[in-house]
């Protein structure tokens, strides 16, 4: 695909700044350090930089954007978590485009957060109710008091984080104690499909950023977070996490 000056322009802007910070840092950076400027570098990353990755004139989509099949699968388990989330003030992490705004009841308080910039744009345009504002931040440091919600929600979201423990963590934190917090992720299945997916761990995070053998359930356990229900779909690829805080 060729690049238009613009993007030329971006493209060798962005590689400037990552040069400069090399040789700032002694000339090497770890793989999470680089890829941590390289998607969210503000103004150049790859997130964080305004350019188009949705639709016919970008170079990116998630599974529910690309695959209406896909999506609706998720779409379905998205409106029965929401349905069983009876709560007050909820939080979305990784709300993306929006795609779960027509799930949430009329009345519903609370905050989408969101790391990418694009995707909020995309986000404001749809409808959503009053009570739930739009906040640009990544799930490893919320912008939120402890205590501040009475529920949170996750879709296919621990698998790309940096830190999904970090990420569990400032869950436990934001939600109050007693409060639920509902995961809907692709983790590594059980049987002969785990050791499959380890393998293809190599090749997914480096093209995709995105970890496909994690153990979710596991990882709210260790940040001391209740599991109470956890339904596998799809040979265990998918599954349905209810944690109790």
């Amino acid at each position: 695909m060729m690049l238009s000056e613009a993007q030329a322009e971006h493209s060798a802007l962005a590689q400037r700044h990552l040069v400069e910070q090399i040789e700032a840092a002694g000339g090497w950076l770890s793989f999470e350090q680089f890829m941590e400027l390289a998607l969210y570098a503000p103004g150049l990353g790859y997130y964080s930089g305004g350019a188009q990755k949705l639709g016919k004139g970008g170079d990116f989509t998630t599974a529910p954007e690309i695959s209406s099949l896909f999506g609706r699968c998720v779409a379905l388990q998205s409106a029965d978590v929401l349905r069983a989330l009876h709560a007050p003030r909820i939080l979305e992490i990784g709300a993306g485009t929006g795609s779960n705004f027509r799930f949430y009841s009329t009345v519903q308080a609370g905050a989408s957060a969101e790391p990418s910039r694009e995707m909020l744009k995309i986000a404001r345009n749809k409808t959503r109710p009053d009570g739930m504002a739009l906040v640009q931040s990544c799930a490893e440091s919320l912008p939120f008091e402890s205590n501040s919600f009475d529920a949170a929600l996750a879709t296919l979201v621990l698998c790309s984080v940096k830190s999904p423990q970090q990420s569990l963590s400032e869950l436990r934190r934001v939600v109050k104690t007693g409060g639920t917090i509902v995961l809907l992720e692709h983790v590594r299945p059980g049987g002969l499909l785990g050791p499959v997916f380890d393998l293809l761990n190599f090749i997914s995070v480096p093209l995709f950023d995105d970890h496909i053998n994690r153990r979710t359930a596991a990882a709210a356990r260790a940040v001391g977070l209740q599991t109470i229900q956890v339904e596998k779909h799809m040979l265990g690829i998918m599954n349905l996490i209810v944690c109790r805080v």
